[in-house]
């Protein structure tokens, strides 16, 4: 596979990213279902990845080594378990299917040269600030539940996934794409302060708390192995599934006005429904027999559960107990782990793993754009991070060795 097709792939997902926000932005004014096109533009966007990875694949000398045989059990057995359930849901099922079949392809892959993409930078740069104009216009259409920004997405924690998503990218793409330091440095500065003011006023708290996580990350020039990067992944997702609990102790150690900023001295009331929903599924989980906990209650009962007991259907907003609760504790463990294991092989897939262990909290599990962005990231050779921006000429000045592009 040549550079220049390299090059692009990213350049295809935010394509695909911005085709998707502005069919969300158009059905304001025009009304239709924004999520049909968002999955119409989803499918698009597997079968490009799809057809990377397997042309990638076709590249490569492909050997069939124990960790392939492991990804295709691994697929082998969620296709049986899924074909055996009675609640069919085919929308993870699909998403399960396509994560099981690109963990297959790139399993044998050895790593390519990172990419880089100056256009990519401008571009989340301009998205910002259109934005931060956006919202200092003070337009009722750009916020939800009075005073929540949410810009023209449809929902303040998707707009603040986002716009984190997007950052990350730029990063990854951007730190090779700068000859001159000063430029580099002075323009992911910029986003990141425009980042930190946009989901401050999204009122999404955890990624707030996610953005400083990952500047600090990016200031300390990263994770260094591998082994690490995979531990702090992992142990994010038990952090996700108690992050009610933990949040409640917090309130008790930490001014309740601050860590419930947005509410101003008010009730919690989106704490209040969200803790209702996690006692609601971990009791029943905690009630079920030994193969409910093993292998699950099915696709989305976790949901169905919240129906029956509330007469409407709305998500858990806690993928982790989702997971565990809908497809039981070992498919749950194996997922994570694998997603553990991918996002960890880099520093870029590490900073795209977190921001998606993350999403669990805003019902994004099942998000074929932050699962193929970890996919692609995790493809790339970024051992080492370093936002000095080396004056090199090299496709790649960071890493164990430098990675000089193929002629064209």
């Amino acid at each position: 596979m040549t550079v220049s097709y390299r090059d692009i792939l990213w350049k295809h997902w935010v394509l695909y990213f911005f085709s998707t926000y502005c069919f969300h932005s158009l059905s304001r004014v025009i009304e239709f279902d924004p999520f049909l096109v968002e999955r119409i533009f989803s499918l698009v966007l597997v079968i490009f990845v799809l057809f990377v990875s397997f042309f990638a694949m076709l590249k490569s000398n492909f050997q069939v080594s124990k960790k392939t045989v492991s990804v295709a059990v691994f697929i082998l057995v969620m296709l049986i378990y899924s074909a055996s359930i009675e609640k069919f849901g085919y929308a993870p099922i699909f998403f399960l299917l396509y994560f099981g079949v690109i963990a297959f392809l790139l399993s044998p892959l050895t790593e390519w040269c990172a990419p880089k993409s100056k256009a990519i930078v401008y571009f989340t740069a301009f998205f910002y600030i259109t934005h931060f104009m956006a919202y200092l216009a003070g337009s009722d259409i750009f916020f939800q539940q009075g005073d929540r920004f949410v810009g023209l997405f449809s929902s303040p924690t998707t707009f603040a996934t986002w716009m984190v998503t997007l950052f990350a990218v730029s990063i990854g793409v951007g730190v090779g794409g700068f000859i001159r330091g000063g430029v580099g440095r002075s323009i992911h500065g910029f986003n990141f302060i425009l980042l930190v003011f946009l989901v401050f006023a999204s009122g999404t708290r955890t990624n707030l708390a996610l953005v400083f996580f990952l500047g600090i990350y990016i200031l300390l020039g990263g994770i260094g192995t591998r082994f690490l990067r995979f531990s702090v992944l992992a142990s994010m997702v038990p952090a996700v599934l108690l992050v009610y609990p933990i949040y409640s102790i917090l309130t008790v150690y930490i001014s309740g006005d601050f860590v419930a900023y947005r509410f101003e001295g008010e009730e919690d009331t989106s704490f209040g429904l969200r803790v209702s929903l996690f006692n609601a599924i971990f009791n029943d989980f905690l009630d079920s027999g030994l193969s409910d906990w093993l292998f699950g209650h099915g696709v989305e009962a976790s949901r169905e559960l919240v129906k029956q007991i509330w007469s409407f259907d709305i998500f858990p907003h806690n993928d982790a107990l989702r997971m565990v609760y809908d497809f039981g504790i070992v498919f749950s463990f194996l997922f994570f782990a694998l997603i553990a294991y991918i996002a960890s092989r880099n520093h870029f897939s590490f900073m795209l793993g977190v921001v998606y262990i993350f999403s669990f909290i805003h019902n994004m599990v099942f998000s074929h754009y932050l699962i193929s962005a970890i996919f692609l990231s995790s493809m790339f050779s970024v051992q080492k991070f370093d936002l000095r921006w080396s004056s090199q000429k090299e496709r790649v000045f960071y890493g164990k060795s430098l990675c000089r592009e193929k002629p064209h």
